[in-house]
């Protein structure tokens, strides 16, 4: 075993790395963490680059093509692998991984044991925190907070300053932006969009092309879909709309 300041690591053959931490040393919330350098080229990177902070070998695995760019970090027991990228501030922490094709970008955080995987992308102000998950082509954007135990998969976006947390799980194409927010049991899916200030709760379901905006409340089992709107003030509960319009304002 090999140590490096108050970080034990594991030890690595030389030619078994793709990487070395350099004395570069910054202190990021109480931890301190190093500057990497690649040792060999691969994907975009070229031997001799350097990368961003991790705190130990663990964080970042040799294998594959991921890499931490500009001023990404990793730290706590957080790892990044498969060919995963961060770029920019982004950052991991606690337990949290990221891998497959992932990339975290921006100022986004990912921690808790929190995992993002396929070619899912996490940019800007996002965060990805708790338990949650968002994976395949999903899209987390903008100040969005994906937390608990929520769900983000295949190419469904939530961006905006929407909240998506609890079991709550929005897929297929489906969308949440603005302020609105999802969560207890509640789904969102097809091409369906929440926007606006819209709550969608309880174990309502949202989808085909359906879009609920405004300050409308869809809660208890309802399920909205087809072409209805629901919008304004409305609050529909325990009730199955397939079409038309509901438009109450207070």
């Amino acid at each position: 075993m090999v140590w490096k300041g108050d970080q034990k690591m594991e030890f690595i053959e030389q030619e078994e790395k793709k990487y070395e931490l350099t004395d570069e040393t910054i202190t990021y919330r109480s931890s301190v963490l190093y500057r990497i350098r690649a040792l060999k080229s691969f994907a975009y990177v070229k031997a001799g680059d350097l990368g961003g902070w991790v705190e130990g070998y663990h964080n970042l695995d040799h294998a594959g093509s991921c890499w931490i760019h500009d001023n990404g970090k990793v730290l706590g027991k957080a790892k990044l692998s498969g060919d995963a990228n961060i770029f920019d501030d982004a950052w991991i922490y606690q337990s949290a991984e990221v891998y497959g094709n992932a990339t975290i970008s921006g100022s986004a955080i990912i921690s808790g044991i929190a995992k993002v995987h396929g070619v899912a992308i996490v940019r800007d102000c996002a965060e990805v925190f708790g338990s949650a998950k968002v994976y395949d082509h999903a899209t987390v954007s903008g100040a969005a907070h994906v937390y608990s135990q929520a769900k983000i998969y295949n190419e469904a976006i939530v961006s905006g300053c929407a909240k998506v947390y609890d079991n709550a799980e929005i897929y297929e194409r489906a969308s949440v932006s603005g302020d609105a927010m999802v969560y207890k049991n509640a789904s969102v899916f097809g091409k369906a969009e929440i926007l606006g200030e819209a709550r969608i709760e309880g174990y309502a379901k949202v989808f085909g092309n359906a879009i609920v905006l405004d300050n409308a409340i869809v809660k208890g089992v309802s399920e909205i879909s087809g072409d209805c709107r629901i919008l304004y003030d409305s609050i529909v509960e325990d009730a199955h709309v397939k079409k038309g319009i509901i438009a109450i304002l207070k």
